[in-house]
């Protein structure tokens, strides 16, 4: 294991966390190119697997790191007007499909609601976490009238979003991978040695993992802007 001093990152989170987005990235071009450009559903199971999971591994990879480093509601009250930017510029473009409460919105909350139970024992965070999980995936949430419950999991009727988080159960990520910071990383070591073989692999995934948030909001309206250009270039 790696000391961790003040200034020092932890490798592996850093890399999974650049593997994770590049796997949004791929997720987003393929979406972006069989919906817009293609027209015609992908029905690869890695894909489907990847886009239906792999975010859920991101969030919890956000839990574990909120219990690492330092102010968490100055770092989800960051997000908040980004988010909000998100939800208008994708109302703007797409009324039908805009991004109400996509993975940005439910991070800040996440953050920002973190030291309500940052001093909580782990074990305790377990129970409601397995709780959310259980009644996001085994049971169904009654629909609603109103738009407000949204952020929570209960939908109105004609409900439809491009990005879509809710608390229910998206939550209980969050607070396992917060269990597993306070747990396998209470030491704030490094828990893998830095594979030497294959250092520019890993040097690049640590890139992207530290700067994740940038990529996920800059390549969105590249892919968009990329494949508008190629159909005006095919008329």
């Amino acid at each position: 294991m790696e000391p961790n001093p003040k200034n020092t990152r932890l490798w592996e989170l850093d890399a999974l966390r650049g593997f994770l987005i590049l796997c949004v990235v791929i997720i987003h071009f393929l979406y972006f190119v069989s919906e817009f450009y293609i027209g015609k559903a992908i029905t690869n199971p890695i894909y489907v697997t990847l886009k239906e999971y792999g975010s859920c591994f991101f969030i919890l990879l956000s839990g574990v790191c909120v219990t690492l480093g330092h102010h968490p509601v100055r770092r989800g009250l960051m997000l908040v007007p980004i988010s909000v930017v998100i939800t208008v510029a994708t109302y703007v473009i797409f009324p039908d499909m805009a991004i109400v409460f996509g993975i940005l919105h439910l991070l800040s909350l996440c953050m920002i609601t973190y030291p309500i139970y940052e001093r909580l024992p782990a074990w305790l965070l377990l129970p409601p976490a397995l709780l959310l999980l259980y009644f996001g995936f085994f049971t169904e949430l009654p629909t609603v009238e109103t738009r407000l419950l949204v952020p929570l999991g209960f939908l109105y009727k004609g409900f439809s979003s491009f990005d879509y988080f809710p608390v229910i159960p998206h939550f209980g990520y969050f607070l396992i991978g917060v269990f597993l910071g306070k747990t396998c990383y209470r030491n704030r070591r490094s828990l893998l040695p830095r594979p030497k073989p294959l250092s520019p692999v890993w040097s690049f995934l640590e890139w992207c993992g530290r700067y994740s948030l940038y990529i996920y909001l800059v390549h969105p309206p590249l892919f968009l802007g990329g494949i508008q250009l190629l159909l005006w270039l095919q008329k």
